[in-house]
């Protein structure tokens, strides 16, 4: 009786077994969870954007076909809210347009577990008839309240501009404007708009600066927090999109400023930056750093 023990054995796997094989052990579908997903839409200078038509769509839909998910208006202040019904986590693209500006496509991961309310943030639209060779849109979300977007670039006698909230308007020797602010917002969420009027050969580079945190050292919360995108247009429409939280984030989430790209003036190549320092170093020819910031006035 020394296998008397293979018998039970063999009893109780060929019992599990006809279980897993019952016709009537059927798979259940997880019950479908209600989303909300809500956001707001300005123009490139920080104004409200009214009825500008929000349409998301599944993953892998056709953009512009009549099976999207839902599709309704920004209201005066340019807030939108409605829910989405999910059994599954899944990718949605969500489509802004209106007449007369550039559309936007987002792309959101929702998951069937926590949270229930998820804020897309804030989406500016610029004119669909820009003349500037690029408009570079900075937004974010409420914390850190103060990110400042700085351009520098060529001024096309081997000296170099800096455009900033302090310098809002950089010249060539001809006098000539090379690029400009438009928009300077403190008070969380942007948008911070720079644009660039005339390509001259050089290297322009793109930062961005968390003031909030101006003394700090060693500081993260730009990277954990900000939520911050940066968005090149041109007159063809979005060029490039840069996140501090998507698949282009910096490798090392240490410091108080994202150098975030470059553009080449003669050959208009993009190159990713993705780099954060201490101490603000926006250029190769010095360290930009402001200890108290004056009183200033929001433009426009």
């Amino acid at each position: 009786m020394r296998y008397g023990w293979i018998v039970p054995l063999l009893f109780v796997l060929s019992v599990v077994l006809l279980i897993s094989c019952d016709d009537r052990q059927t798979f259940q579908p997880p019950d479908p969870v209600d989303k909300i997903l809500f956001g707001r839409v300005t123009d490139d200078l920080g104004n409200p954007l009214p009825n500008v038509t929000v349409t998301i769509y599944e993953q892998n839909r056709v953009i512009g076909a009549d099976d999207y998910v839902l599709s309704l208006l920004t209201d005066s202040e340019g807030e939108w809210l409605d829910t989405v019904t999910t059994a599954s986590s899944q990718t949605y693209t969500i489509v802004y347009s209106r007449t007369g500006l550039i559309d936007l496509i987002q792309t959101q991961f929702v998951t069937t577990g926590e949270p229930d309310e998820i804020d897309l943030g804030i989406v500016s639209l610029p004119p669909s008839d820009i003349e500037d060779e690029y408009r570079i849109v900075l937004t974010w979300g409420s914390v850190p309240p103060d990110l400042d977007a700085h351009l520098t670039g060529p001024k096309g006698d081997g000296t170099r501009f800096h455009v900033y909230w302090n310098n809002r308007i950089a010249k060539s020797v001809d006098g000539d404007t090379l690029a400009d602010m438009i928009s300077d917002k403190w008070r969380g969420f942007g948008p911070e708009t720079i644009t660039i009027k005339t390509l001259i050969p050089g290297a322009y580079r793109f930062s961005v600066h968390n003031y909030s945190r101006n003394e700090a050292e060693n500081d993260t919360t730009l990277v954990s927090l900000s939520n911050a995108v940066v968005r090149v247009f041109s007159a063809s429409g979005l060029e490039r999109e840069f996140s501090i939280s998507g698949d282009e984030s910096p490798a090392d989430s240490v410091g108080n400023a994202w150098h975030v790209f470059e553009i080449d003036g003669e050959t208009r190549e993009f190159t990713v930056l993705n780099q954060m320092t201490d101490g603000v170093a926006f250029d190769d020819h010095g360290v930009f750093r402001i200890e108290k910031k004056p009183e200033r006035i929001s433009i426009p």
